[in-house]
């Protein structure tokens, strides 16, 4: 329950153009993507510009997961379970502050809580964005 607070005031102080829903607690107490950011993890190749900015892609034993950011303080871990994005890690801080080692893009820093999940679960190495496009495509 004190998780379900806690992405409540995290979004209820986030939103992309005009508020909206950007995740919902799914039956099964998992929080999922809805709205734009499901959009955005489904269609959006990594390092363009958007209401999300999607880090990287990359395979899990489970599947693939996406990072993104939302605001300089909001950012998080989507990764597909079935035709759905549930969202396992979403952290609200300064993402401009030196975390010291993390995964990066140019130009763009993730929360450490993001970065740990993202060290606890990658296999190999993020996809090219040929391997990215090719996914996105069946989505």
């Amino acid at each position: 329950m004190a998780a379900t607070l806690v992405v409540g005031v995290l979004i209820g102080s986030t939103t992309i153009g005009p508020p909206q829903t950007i995740v919902r607690v799914a039956a099964n107490g998992e929080i999922a993507a809805t709205g734009v950011l499901a959009d955005e993890l489904s269609k959006q190749p990594s390092g363009t510009a958007g209401p999300v900015s999607i880090g990287m892609t990359f395979k899990t034993d489970q599947g693939i997961c996406r990072t993104f950011e939302i605001s300089e303080e909001l950012s998080g871990l989507g990764c597909r379970s079935g035709s759905s994005w549930s969202i396992p890690v979403l952290a609200h801080d300064r993402l401009g502050e030196p975390h010291g080692r993390d995964y990066r893009l140019a130009g763009s820093a993730m929360s450490p809580a993001v970065a740990a999940e993202v060290e606890r679960r990658i296999i190999g190495d993020p996809l090219s964005p040929a391997d990215e496009k090719k996914l996105l495509s069946h989505f």
